[in-house]
């Protein structure tokens, strides 16, 4: 993620200042773009899971609407996308992605990178909780 963002860095450097974290960052930097990690069709499935975990939690009476209110005055999903721990900006948001994690196993930072990279909406509408409802 790093090596992404900072075009120049020096692997080396990030493990010699981070240790064990500077070694991850190295190693999501080899893995590639987000496309060559999640596919559309995975992440449309993962996106049918987290609308699935959404609407199990509006029918726990939880407003959904409340929950992104933040990422939508900011106009993105940058809140979202952030997995640093260094903004706690919902601990109900951030419980919900854990469990959207333990469903499908899919590393946090991939799976809001390719619904962000995809286009993919992540609010639950009135015709996903239709659709949902059905199943």
């Amino acid at each position: 993620m790093a090596l992404h963002i900072v075009k120049k860095a020096d692997k080396r450097t990030l493990v010699e200042h981070f240790g064990a974290a500077g070694q991850m960052i190295m190693n999501d930097a080899e893995n590639g773009d987000i496309t060559e990690r999640v596919s559309r069709k995975r992440a449309e499935e993962l996106l049918l899971e987290w609308k699935r975990i959404l609407l199990a939690h509006e029918k726990e009476g939880n407003d959904l609407e409340g929950l992104f209110a933040e990422q939508a005055s900011s106009g993105n999903q940058e809140r979202l996308i952030e997995t640093t721990g260094q903004v706690s900006h919902s601990d109900e948001l951030e419980a919900l992605k854990d469990k959207l994690f333990v469903v499908t196993g899919e590393d946090q930072f991939d799976t809001w990178l390719a619904f962000e990279h995809y286009n993919l909406d992540f609010k639950l509408t009135s015709s996903d909780r239709s659709r949902l409802a059905i199943n």
